[in-house]
């Protein structure tokens, strides 16, 4: 097994992805006045975290086929998808621009 030295640890650098994310999270929590403690206490209902699983692990496999295939449309929509239940807290909102977001690429190929 490797050991941690203390070289591997302080050149460890986060991406920039880690960053906007809590950046993200931060401002959707205040802006409606919650204060930084509602980022530790969340009230999610079932649907709305069973729709952030389902949205977000679709959103991963669409921005890293995007990325693969060069397609922006994908990576643009993957990386929505993955974020954007940080941000909405309502059940129905998160289905209805999941499901917005997930028909994205096939409406912008077809229409565009």
């Amino acid at each position: 097994m490797r050991r941690l030295s203390a070289h591997s640890v302080t050149n460890f650098r986060p991406g920039l992805g880690a960053g906007v994310l809590l950046l993200l999270m931060a401002y959707s929590r205040w802006a409606i006045g919650a204060g930084p403690a509602a980022l530790l206490h969340q009230q999610m209902s079932g649907a709305s975290l069973i729709g952030g699983i389902l949205f977000g692990s679709l959103g991963v496999g669409y921005f890293i086929y995007g990325k693969k295939q060069g397609k922006v449309a994908y990576l643009v929509c993957g990386a929505a998808l993955a974020i954007y239940t940080f941000v909405v807290s309502s059940a129905a909102l998160v289905i209805m621009i999941g499901l917005l977001l997930s028909a994205g690429p096939w409406l912008l190929g077809r229409f565009f």
